[in-house]
C-alpha cells in the first residue's frame, strides 16, 4: 500500500505490515489525515477500521457521505474508542487485544487487507507509560503477523513526556500533522518474531 492522499512530506511508501505512530496537535489536521487515510483504503479495496470518538466519526462520516455512496462505505467500520480501550478503568492491554480480536473476526471477508486507525485512550494511573509501551510492542507483532496497516494516534498534549521516545522503538514510521518519516529508533526492520513468540502474543485472539 502507498498512502497517496495524505498531504504529508515523505519519500517512501507504506507497505503491508506498516505500523505508524501519529502524535497529533491540531484537531483539524487530525480529521483531514483520517479522511485521507480512509480514502486510500477505499481506493485500494481495503477494509478500514476506525477506533475514535463518536463526535469525530460523525464529522468524518458526514464528509465521507458527501463524496461516497453508502455502498462504497460498507468497507469502513467504526468503534467508539472509550469503550474499546475501557478508559473508565485501568488500562489493560490484554482486554484491548481481545476487543480487537472480536472486531477483526467480525469483518465479512477474511482475506481482505485491513487498515486500522486508533486514537489510543487511557485514564491517568500509575505505570501508564509502561503499560502503553508493552501494548504497542505486542501490537507491532500483531500488525506484522497479519500484514495490516495500522495508525496509532496519540494526543501530543496529553501523552506522558517520555512516551514518544519509548513508542518510536515500536513503530516503523512516525507521523505528525504535516509530516511522515521513518522512525529513527525502530530497530526491527526485516526482523519478524518467531512463530512461538507470535503465538504467545496473539494466542487465540485473532484465530
Amino acid at each position: 500500500m502507498s498512502i497517496q492522499n495524505m498531504n504529508l512530506k515523505r519519500d517512501f511508501s507504506i507497505v503491508n505490515g506498516g505500523h505508524i505512530l501519529y502524535f497529533y496537535t491540531n484537531p483539524l489536521s487530525y480529521v483531514e489525515n483520517l479522511l485521507a487515510y480512509i480514502a486510500d483504503g477505499l481506493k485500494l479495496g481495503h477494509y478500514v477500521v476506525v477506533i475514535d470518538e463518536a463526535a469525530v466519526y460523525e464529522v468524518v462520516q458526514e464528509r465521507l457521505l458527501s463524496k461516497y455512496s453508502k455502498e462504497e462505505l460498507q468497507g469502513v467500520f467504526f468503534e467508539e474508542y472509550g469503550a474499546f480501550y475501557g478508559i473508565q478503568t485501568d488500562f489493560n492491554g490484554h482486554k484491548v487485544a481481545d476487543e480487537f480480536s472480536k472486531l477483526y473476526r467480525s469483518l465479512p471477508e477474511a482475506n481482505r487487507t485491513v487498515q486500522t486507525w486508533a486514537r489510543v485512550g487511557w485514564r491517568e494511573e500509575p505505570e501508564i507509560t509502561s503499560k502503553l509501551e508493552q501494548h504497542e510492542k505486542d501490537s507491532d507483532c500483531i500488525v506484522k503477523a497479519y500484514r495490516m496497516i495500522s495508525v496509532c494516534a496519540y494526543d501530543s498534549m496529553k501523552a506522558p513526556a517520555d512516551l514518544l521516545i519509548r513508542l518510536l522503538k515500536n513503530h516503523q514510521y512516525f507521523m505528525t500533522d504535516n509530516e511522515l518519516v521513518m522512525s529513527p529508533l525502530y530497530d526491527k526492520e526485516n526482523i519478524f518474531p518467531s512463530l512461538s513468540t507470535q503465538s504467545k502474543i496473539v494466542g487465540n485472539r485473532l484465530l
